[in-house]
């Protein structure tokens, strides 16, 4: 199952889910798993030489060569979705669940990225004993002043450092 797609034009697409890495060159679909530093959940390009990945709590960058991993979330961390505007203005967003003195725990993140670094932007609230788990999953912006979020909690709007407050 491929959870994410994103396409830098029509010969160069990037795809991920299910342990599976592949990219499409036009021609046909290549599988690059055995490339992956990591199990990929997302993908975002913004050309040949700027495309991020999320795995399981990681942020991983491709420079169309190499890979990096750039960002490590605190354990049970999932990242759901990224975007980016450009090299320099990022966003990624996700949850961690987890089990404390028998009781479930949940928590959600925003995080921003300014071309060098991740910075958490916001952490929700930690949620306890929920019969269901509150996430936001999706993340898009039309620039750093129009940031939003999605996902079972609701809608958020805010700025690049404002987002989820």
């Amino acid at each position: 199952m491929l959870n994410s797609i994103s396409a830098i034009d029509s010969t160069n697409v990037w795809a991920v889910g299910g342990g599976n890495l592949l990219f499409f060159d036009g021609f046909s679909w290549v599988d690059r798993s055995s490339e992956s530093p990591g199990r990929f959940y997302c993908v975002f390009a913004l050309d040949l030489e700027h495309v991020w990945f999320t795995g399981e709590g990681k942020v991983y960058f491709f420079n169309g060569t190499s890979w990096t991993e750039q960002f490590e979330a605190t354990e049970h961390f999932h990242f759901f979705s990224l975007f980016f505007l450009d090299s320099n203005n990022g966003w990624i967003v996700g949850s961690a669940m987890w089990e404390e003195e028998g009781k479930s725990r949940d928590v959600w993140n925003v995080y921003s990225f300014d071309g060098s670094a991740w910075q958490l932007e916001y952490e929700s609230p930690v949620m306890k004993n929920l019969l269901f788990a509150e996430h936001m999953v999706s993340v898009t912006a039309s620039d750093t002043d129009n940031v939003w979020l999605g996902g079972s909690c609701g809608i958020y709007h805010g700025s690049k450092t404002q987002v989820g407050r």
